[in-house]
Order: C-alpha cells, then structure tokens, then sequence
C-alpha cells in the first residue's frame, strides 16, 4: 500500500489483544491469548466508526518521547540483539553506539521511519522535529544508515522482475527474496530490494507482518485532530 496523507478511507480492521506471557507459561489456547471483550465496544459498527475507535484507543495515555530518547530505547532495549548489537530491520545487525559502554561510537545504524516523514510525519512535511508521529516508536526502527538512504521514501510493495521497474539486485540472488541494492552496491542477503521509475521497496519477508501493523497503527493514531500531526491513511 502507498502512505498517503488527509485522504481518509474506510477501514474495517479486526483487533486483537495479544496477552503478555513469560517463557515459563507461554500457551497455544487462544483463550488464553486473546482477550474477547476487547473489541466489544466496536461490534456492529461500519468502517469509519472503528476507525474512530481504534484511534481513540490507541491515542489514549499515549505519551510521545523526544527523538534522542527514541534512538536510544530502540539501541538499550527495545530492539537489543545482545549486550553489543542492535537489531536492524535492513541489514541484520550493528554495534551498539548510543548507550553504556558503546556512547560515542560512530553508528553504523540510524532510525527508519516505516511511515516515510515526508508523507505526513517529519519536518519535510510541515511538521517540528519533535512532532508526536516522527518519534512513535510503534513505528521507528533501527536501519543500516545506507539501507535507509537506499529505501528513501518508496512505498512497500513486492517487487518481482517488471521491466518497467528497473530492479536493481545482485545476479547471484534472483528473485524477490534479494538484497538491498544501490546503482553500485548490494547489501546484505534477503535483506530488501528497490526498483526506480517510480521506485518501490521490499522489506526482509520476516518483518512484513510487523511493517504491516505499524503502517497500520500509524493510519488509525494519527487523524490531524491533535496539534503537530496530520491525517494519515493507507
């Protein structure tokens, strides 16, 4: 889907609560991982109304982080590989440089914004730095700095061999499941892929879903009601 921006669109999504569970009593039963009542207060209503819903819901107690403490939560722990490395959504892993130890280091990895900022969520969209959407973490992932240069602003989509696209991959990995390339140098295996004219990008096939649902938490939190946001829709 392409982001866009001040076009609403109906949604009618299903939501489900998924329950906080340690290793120790982790469970199949769904009656166990999905609480039922969530939804309740939505039944029966058409797309437009839960939409409204689902943004009250999650605008509700949401309080927004400055940018520096974003990038330093997604290095310290929301998304720590180990006690050295970070988690990349594009390009596997790089050393840590924000936080203990490792401050001060030159970062290989910076933050992508899965919701590109121009499309309503950053400074090159009319917003301030410190805009609410532009540091949501629901949203914003660490990246290898070249990765996220190479993905700019494209949209999602699958890109295949469309000969109009001028898919740029290595030859030794054809096909969709293909690393990241640039016009002169690839990235590292099944990491993503990008095409020009007009340009789209592939993520890693492990992180779609969850590039999916930040897409769309962003399109149900952020309306343009509230000062420093605009009305976001897939």
């Amino acid at each position: 889907a392409t982001a866009a921006v001040d076009e609403m669109s109906p949604i009618l999504p299903v939501f489900l609560l998924i329950a906080s569970l340690s290793t120790a009593d982790a469970t199949c039963d769904p009656a166990a991982l999905y609480d039922p009542t969530y939804a309740a207060d939505a039944a029966g209503k058409g797309g437009v109304e839960v939409s409204r819903w689902l943004h009250l819901r999650t605008s509700a107690f949401h309080e927004p982080v400055s940018y520096t403490a974003a990038w330093n939560a997604l290095e310290a722990s929301i998304d720590s590989h180990n006690a050295s490395h970070v988690r990349v959504i594009y390009g596997g892993h790089a050393p840590k440089c924000r936080t203990g130890a490792y401050y001060g280091l030159e970062c290989a990895w910076n933050r992508e914004h899965l919701w590109p900022q121009s499309y309503g969520v950053g400074e090159s969209s009319g917003l301030t730095a410190a805009a609410p959407p532009r540091t949501d973490l629901h949203a914003l992932v660490p990246s290898l700095k070249a990765l996220n240069s190479a993905r700019s602003n494209r949209a999602f989509a699958q890109i295949t061999d469309w000969p109009n696209d001028d898919a740029r991959c290595g030859p030794q990995f054809p096909g969709c499941e293909t690393p990241a390339c640039t016009k002169t140098a690839c990235g590292v295996r099944g990491t993503a892929q990008w095409g020009t004219d007009p340009g789209f990008w592939t993520p890693p096939a492990r992180y779609r879903g969850f590039i999916a649902r930040a897409l769309f938490y962003m399109a149900v939190r952020y309306d343009g009601d509230e000062p420093n946001t605009r009305n976001l829709t897939l």
